[in-house]
């Protein structure tokens, strides 16, 4: 497969088999001609770099006299790690090269087919607001708090969910979910809310938490309103109480909690002793596109302690894969780095995952956090050009020291 010289106009064209019109190969840009020539020879880090600098047409565009694509042509050579950046990239699937062929069809292993197989997130479009792997600037504001003593704070809230299963069972509280939280969910697509219910019958059944982390996973809508109505209370969901007496809480942790399912929702993942195996301590990454002032408030030494679930990723690759590097005056991109030291306060949740391929890691909610470092204008690996902010966050110790 030869790669075409593009110092001469050419009109290449190949069909979709999703559309009806065809694809015309037009004069490419130097840099996605970089592009083309890193697809062709297995040059990964060019291609890492240059991927998410072109647009769909370029990234779409038959680039040989075959008619083949950049992603017929990693297919055909058995280039795994360019076909699986490709199909992240949302590389067209469906483009039929001269002879009829997909690149799926361009296959001739295991591992190619089964990247095609595999389910990849969508990269967030520009008018969206955050994604699974970035914050944005309000959910920096809410979802996170700095505290001088937040480590103590973080083990009291563990502590106080872990006693709703020890004293209150597993189907009760999958059932309080059911009937209480889930009907709240009104800006969750209706289709999810039936995924929804037909999880929590699953946990019931099996009495198995598993089912709600892959429902945590599988579709935005549901985690960033759960991650929402988790910030809303912070710590201060210990006070409240279904049998409230003049203002005054009566609760007690052997009753079914009422009214905080989204705190149900999270004892249950941090806590419940059949998800003990996937626990961990590591290095993971996470995006954030926020303002200046709120990095400013990162500041080396500045304990934070997590109000809600933050979705990380072992690979840096992912987390820079989400970031917006279009409005970078307003909200630059940031990159978080996070050292989780105790396996209780995050999942490797990979193979729980719809989404495999992201390698996601869970940090659990009331982990405390210290900045131990901010580096200005670091090049980005993953996005040619262009300059991030790096901030480096370590857990603060063991939790059985953190009770002293």
């Amino acid at each position: 497969m030869d790669l075409i010289s593009v110092k001469s106009r050419r009109t290449l064209c190949c069909k979709d088999t999703n559309k009806s019109h065809v694809f015309s190969f037009r004069t490419s840009t130097s840099r996605a001609d970089s592009f083309y020539h890193a697809c062709k020879i297995n040059d990964v880090k060019t291609v890492r770099q240059l991927i998410f600098r072109l647009v769909n047409e370029e990234l779409d565009a038959v680039i040989d006299l075959q008619g083949n694509t950049s992603l017929h042509i990693a297919v055909h050579n058995g280039y795994a790690d360019i076909v699986q950046l490709l199909l992240r990239r949302r590389s067209s699937r469906t483009i039929l090269n001269h002879v009829g062929r997909t690149a799926e069809q361009e296959a001739s292993n295991k591992t190619i087919q089964n990247l095609f197989s595999a389910y990849f997130r969508p990269p967030p479009e520009l008018t969206t607001e955050g994604s699974h792997f970035v914050a944005e600037a309000a959910e920096v504001e809410t979802w996170l708090d700095s505290y001088e003593y937040a480590y103590r704070i973080s083990a009291q809230n563990q502590e106080y969910l872990k006693r709703w299963l020890i004293k209150v069972p597993f189907i009760k509280l999958i059932e309080q979910l059911e009937e209480v939280y889930i009907p709240k969910l009104t800006d969750v697509p209706p289709t999810f809310i039936q995924t929804l219910k037909e999880y929590m019958q699953m946990a019931k059944e099996y009495e198995n938490p598993i089912p709600l982390v892959k429902a945590y996973t599988e579709q935005q809508y549901f985690s960033a309103r759960l991650n929402a109505d988790l910030a809303i209370l912070g710590s201060d969901f210990r006070f409240q109480s279904p049998h409230g007496v003049g203002g005054v809480s009566s609760y007690s942790d052997h009753e079914i909690p009422q009214n905080v399912g989204q705190y149900i929702y999270a004892a249950i993942l941090i806590n419940h002793h059949l998800l003990e195996q996937y626990r961990q301590a590591g290095e993971t990454f996470r995006g954030m596109n926020i303002t200046q002032k709120d990095i400013k408030s990162y500041v080396v030494g500045s304990i934070v302690l997590t109000r809600s679930f933050l979705s990380t990723s072992k690979t840096r690759e992912v987390a820079e894969m989400y970031l917006k590097f279009t409005d970078s005056a307003v909200r630059p991109p940031v990159l978080c780095i996070y050292t989780v030291k105790n396996t209780r306060s995050s999942l490797n949740i990979t193979t729980m995952s719809k989404f495999v391929d992201e390698e996601e890691v869970l940090i659990v909610p009331f982990t405390a956090f210290e900045v131990v470092a901010v580096h200005e204008n670091v090049k980005a690996i993953f996005h040619d050009e262009q300059q991030l902010c790096v901030i480096e966050l370590a857990e603060c110790g063991p939790k059985s020291e953190w009770l002293i």
